[in-house]
Parts: structure tokens; sequence; C-alpha cells
């Protein structure tokens, strides 16, 4: 980004749904930074048992994030001198944990999604007593 404001022309934006720390961006921005955590118990007879709620307890929480990966080739065109960008139509079916959707530049982004997910069946002897 060269610091110049540029103005962003859309002709359609659809998106049907933005969820969990998304964010959808028309224009340029200086930084992107969303972030989703979540811990998912799914229990075939609920309880909670009140210290289950901590990230720092699982080590996926607390890992490093890895460098991403190097861009992949993208059909883009640029025109030094011209301060809009002017995007014709885009269909966005969904954006969850942690999405940009951005019309526009940015300096820079930090994304994160992590969940952990636990399933807890009851011993197949317990199911059979109900």
């Amino acid at each position: 980004m060269n610091g110049r404001p540029r103005t962003s022309v859309v002709g359609e934006l659809f998106v049907a749904s933005v969820a969990l720390s998304s964010i959808v961006l028309i224009g340029d921005g200086r930084i992107g930074n969303s972030r989703a955590r979540a811990i998912a118990v799914k229990r075939e007879y609920p309880i909670y048992r009140g210290d289950e709620g901590s990230f720092e307890r699982y080590a996926l929480f607390r890992a490093a994030i890895p460098e991403p990966p190097t861009l992949f080739p993208a059909d883009i065109r640029f025109v030094p001198e011209r301060t809009r960008i002017v995007v014709g139509r885009i269909d966005v079916l969904a954006a969850s944990s942690s999405a940009i959707i951005q019309i526009g530049s940015n300096g820079d982004l930090a994304n994160e999604s992590r969940q952990k997910q636990f399933r807890q069946l009851l011993p197949e002897s317990a199911a059979a007593q109900d």
C-alpha cells in the first residue's frame, strides 16, 4: 500500500454469511487481524464439569502459528497511476473462523482460527441401561 487513499468501486457484492471473527472490508486497510478460538464438547449426556473452558490447558492453543506458504499466482492487473479499484461482481457463500474478504489492499494480515472438539459418548453398558 502506497499511503494514498483510493476509491473502491464494486458493481455487486453478495455475502450470504459472515461469522466467527470474520471481516468484510471494501477499501484499503492498514492492518487486518481476526482471531477465533473455540472449545466444543459434545456429550451424549449433557454435563458441565466447570474446568473445561481454559484455552491454555490444550497445546493446540499454545502452539506457534506456522508461516503461511508463498502466494499462488492470481489473475491481477495493476495500472500504477490509477486511484480506483474496480470490481465487477463477487459472490461469497460464507466466511467463517477468521476469514477476511477484502476489496482493496492491506499492509499486514494476521488471521488465526483454532478449534478443539471433543465427543464424549457413554460406554455401551451405560447406554444400554437407559
